[in-house]
């Protein structure tokens, strides 16, 4: 599958240290992330982006490859999610690489600060909110987080947005993912248009984990939800964006060492994808969380929430309900 050139762009300059464009031969020139230049660190850019051959180039450690299969490798996002960013961008790469020009004082991923939609406004601050209280993108805004319980949540954010302003990401619900010094180090959002090509878009950088900043070091279990809301609901939970973890996620889990992963997907009862990667998961001897036959109706712990009328979910929900291998679930007389 060949990716817009745009989407690579904006990719590269969300995910290497350097990127510079080449006007003289039409090619994007970086430090190139899977060998990191070795030696030669902050010192050469032996990436090479070449659009007229759609080719992703490492003089360094040959790494030689289409962008797709670089991005995978990079992001460490699955063939489907990549999909879906590419067939979700909109516009040019324009704006990743002004960015990139603003922030390049410090060039790691991690310490960069994340622009959010123009002129967000915080949808759980009160004095916003009445500025804007009759404006009909906030009131919109407002219907949704009060309908998914999102404003009572016991683990909810500080911040969730909404602009009226911005043009790529119109008519949303922003989440912010703060890291563990509570800087936004990545978002989410919520498409609420009902015809939009897909519910949720991401910020093109490295996803990190949603509610890293929440994690007690005292209680021993992380439950890996897929996407924020969940998260909202159960102590200890994070948001993966997704059904995969990134470089960079793995790397803010190494931070706990000593904490129980569980993994916690939709529903596998009602949920294709998520079934298949519990099969997966479960092959290769992951925690995960199996939803009880007696909930088969819901989608994900925010409709079993709304459905109840919960503000939290105890962690003994999922932790009695975890399996870690094929054979735990046979012999609990449950099969996928």
């Amino acid at each position: 599958m060949k990716l817009q050139e745009d989407y690579i762009i904006s990719v590269i300059y969300g995910n290497t240290k350097r990127p510079k464009y080449q006007k003289s031969n039409r090619t994007y020139n970086f430090e190139c992330p899977i060998c990191n230049e070795g030696k030669s660190a902050g010192k050469k850019r032996r990436g090479f982006y070449i659009p007229a051959q759609d080719i992703i180039h490492c003089h360094n450690c040959e790494w030689h490859s289409r962008p797709l299969k670089w991005i995978q490798r990079v992001t460490n996002n699955t063939f489907t999610e990549i999909c879906s960013e590419n067939s979700e961008f909109i516009g040019t790469a324009d704006s990743a690489i002004n960015y990139y020009n603003r922030t390049n004082t410090d060039t790691s991923s991690e310490s960069r600060a994340l622009s959010l939609p123009i002129d967000s406004i915080n949808l759980l601050r009160s004095s916003e909110v009445e500025f804007y209280k009759d404006n009909p993108v906030v009131r919109k805004g407002l219907e949704y987080i009060t309908s998914r319980r999102i404003t009572s949540a016991k683990y909810r954010p500080r911040a969730v947005y909404i602009s009226i302003k911005d043009k790529i990401y119109p008519n949303s619900i922003c989440f912010p993912f703060f890291n563990i010094n509570n800087k936004i180090s990545f978002f989410q959002v919520r498409e609420l248009d009902p015809n939009a090509k897909a519910k949720y878009r991401s910020a093109l950088t490295d996803k990190t984990l949603y509610n890293i900043n929440k994690i007690d070091s005292d209680f021993l279990y992380i439950f890996l939800f897929e996407g924020p809301i969940d998260a909202m609901f159960i102590k200890n939970s994070v948001g993966l964006a997704g059904k995969s973890l990134s470089a960079k996620q793995e790397s803010q889990l190494n931070m706990f060492p000593l904490h129980k992963q569980i993994w916690c997907l939709d529903n596998q009862r009602i949920d294709t994808a998520s079934r298949e990667l519990t099969r997966k998961l479960l092959k290769r001897g992951e925690n995960v969380f199996i939803w009880p036959k007696k909930y088969e109706q819901f989608k994900d712990v925010n409709e079993l929430c709304c459905e109840y009328g919960l503000d939290e979910i105890s962690p003994s929900f999922i932790i009695d309900n975890t399996y870690s291998s094929e054979m735990q679930l046979i012999a609990a007389g449950l099969k996928l």
